[in-house]
């Protein structure tokens, strides 16, 4: 059962639904026109079978290109108080599973060893946007 108030709340982001789906994907392609100019880095793309909603903005990182990691990113947004998130860690790599059953999941640690979640927010301003992706132009180069 779900209380009234969190009802009432989950409405009215209802209501809003489709202008977060066009916010997010207005910052997407922000990002990937940015980006994807950046040797060594490029924006992981929608899959052309699928209609995307963008809830988030995934960074691909060629290490063998820039010898940069996803934490190295990490690291020197979050001193320009930009917040990003590390991709999860795959469950198999997780030291309360490495006795589990396992399978032959290799890209899983591809994704985790180059990859970094950018800000997404649906209230991303341009001027915001801008500043982000000068930032991580400026890590890559440097």
């Amino acid at each position: 059962r779900l209380p009234n108030l969190n009802a009432a709340f989950g409405c009215g982001q209802i209501l809003k639904l489709k202008k977060y789906i066009i916010n997010r994907k207005k910052n997407y392609l922000y990002y990937k026109s940015f980006i994807n100019k950046i040797p060594g880095l490029k924006m992981l793309a929608p899959e052309s079978y699928s209609k995307s909603n963008h809830w988030m903005n995934i960074l691909i990182i060629n290490q063998n290109l820039l010898k940069k990691s996803p934490y190295y990113f990490y690291e020197r947004l979050f001193s320009k108080g930009i917040q990003t998130r590390l991709v999860w860690k795959p469950n198999h790599l997780q030291k309360m599973y490495k006795n589990n059953e396992k399978y032959k999941i290799n890209l899983s640690k591809k994704i985790f060893d180059s990859c970094l979640c950018i800000p997404s927010s649906s209230n991303l301003s341009q001027s915001k946007l801008k500043i982000i992706c000068k930032a991580i132009k400026e890590i890559a180069i440097n």
